[in-house]
């Protein structure tokens, strides 16, 4: 009678048992379906939805004002396999495959401008079923100089909620981030 193995189901005899051709037949017929499964759950795996955006176009950030960083001017889309990022909307990434993803924004640039820069917000604010607002903070204690700083996360976003990327400090003067990256990338399809 055999028995068939836990997570395939590929079926085979036991040791003693007289091995027929139509055991043959069904262990040729099991992995043949185990093998086409695995090979839709790679490409599955390798071609999960994602998006990943960089601009290099430099934004005006004056002190004590929340800006919402474009990535407007030459923006170099690394990937954008699942059509999440659209140029008319360059300020977004829009989910169109429900999942868990991890997010990702980060600027650089340079702080020269700013006289004085006691703190500096990055954040991802999430537009759509779950709204929220993503913060990394942290204390510049008068830093002038050029920076780099990044906000992660993992997030569950379902089609048409999008994720944007702003910007805010504290200080006097004004700071242009010239380098930006947003990027989604889904790890699990819900």
């Amino acid at each position: 009678m055999g028995s068939t193995t836990p997570r395939f189901g590929i079926r085979y005899p036991y040791q003693a048992e007289v091995v027929t051709p139509q055991h043959f037949a069904n262990f040729a017929s099991d992995m043949n379906a185990a093998l086409t499964s695995l090979a839709t759950l790679r490409d599955r795996a390798t071609n999960m939805p994602a998006a990943h955006v960089t601009s290099e176009a430099g934004t005006t950030v004056p002190a004590n004002t929340t800006v919402t960083l474009a990535l407007n001017t030459s923006p170099f889309v690394v990937v954008n396999n699942a059509g999440m990022w659209n140029p008319a909307q360059n300020d977004r990434l829009t989910c169109t495959v429900a999942g868990i993803y991890v997010v990702s924004g980060s600027v650089g640039g340079s702080t020269t401008n700013a006289t004085t820069m006691n703190a500096f917000e990055l954040s991802l604010t999430f537009t759509g079923a779950n709204n929220k607002v993503i913060l990394h903070k942290e204390n510049t204690e008068n830093n002038t100089h050029e920076g780099h700083w990044a906000v992660n996360t993992l997030w569950i976003m379902q089609p048409g909620d999008y994720v944007r990327m702003g910007c805010w400090w504290s200080g006097s003067g004004s700071i242009t981030p010239a380098i930006k990256h947003l990027s989604a990338v889904c790890v699990a399809l819900i």
